[in-house]
């Protein structure tokens, strides 16, 4: 049962993924909330090599100051990169 909700939560989170970066201007916390949404789902489902490409994307994007200093934003890439230090003491 959990897996198929965590399958959803990556199917819809994948969604809002590209819903977010397709958006002129980019909603950056929609965005980076839509990759931890896929980030955590993916690390439930022990998909940990999608989930480290997926961290990669999230720590290559192009994020703007002004958007960094919003705090969800912040928020968001700092719980995605604490999915990264608990892959790597795996």
């Amino acid at each position: 049962l959990l897996k198929r909700e965590f399958s959803t939560a990556v199917l819809l989170g994948n969604q809002l993924k590209t819903l977010s970066e397709n958006r002129i201007p980019i909603n950056w916390t929609d965005l980076t909330a839509a990759y931890y949404i896929v980030v955590a789902g993916q690390y439930a489902l022990n998909n940990m090599s999608i989930c480290s490409l997926l961290i990669e994307s999230v720590n290559h994007l192009e994020i703007p100051r002004s958007a960094r200093k919003i705090i969800y934003v912040e928020k968001h890439i700092k719980k995605i990169n604490y999915f990264k230090q608990k892959i790597q003491r795996k």
